[in-house]
């Protein structure tokens, strides 16, 4: 029994590295703060979420219950699946860097575009 309650708490913090992870990922994806995505869980739990647990959060430096998970997954668009699937099971950090950087670097131009789209609806708004 010993060593059962050992592993079950190995398997616990390895998930919430996970989680945390994950979540960190998939705000540099959004593009969004810690504060930004602290407001949106904020606002789904009704719960307040500082940067600085936000933060820990992502560290994997902070246990997570039901409510949050599914309030992580609904905030993010992101599936249960999505949330808990360790990464670098699928593809190690040498695989996974050159297409998370060219996914980064398309968000960023489509992020500029964006801008650019908007600067020229309010031009020909005004």
């Amino acid at each position: 029994m010993k060593h059962y309650t050992q592993s079950m708490s190995t398997i616990g913090n390895a998930t919430t590295k996970t989680i945390g992870a994950n979540m960190a990922v998939a705000r540099g994806w959004l593009a969004w703060s810690q504060v930004e995505l602290g407001e949106r869980l904020a606002k789904e739990t009704g719960q307040p979420w500082s940067t600085q647990l936000v933060s820990a959060a992502e560290k994997g430096n902070r246990a997570f219950n039901a409510t949050e998970v599914v309030a992580i997954c609904n905030v993010m668009g992101m599936t249960l699946a999505d949330l808990f699937v360790d990464v670098d099971v699928i593809a190690g950090p040498e695989e996974r860097s050159p297409k998370f950087d060219r996914l980064k670097q398309d968000l960023s131009s489509i992020k500029s575009e964006l801008g650019h789209i908007s600067q020229r609806l309010a031009t020909l708004a005004g």
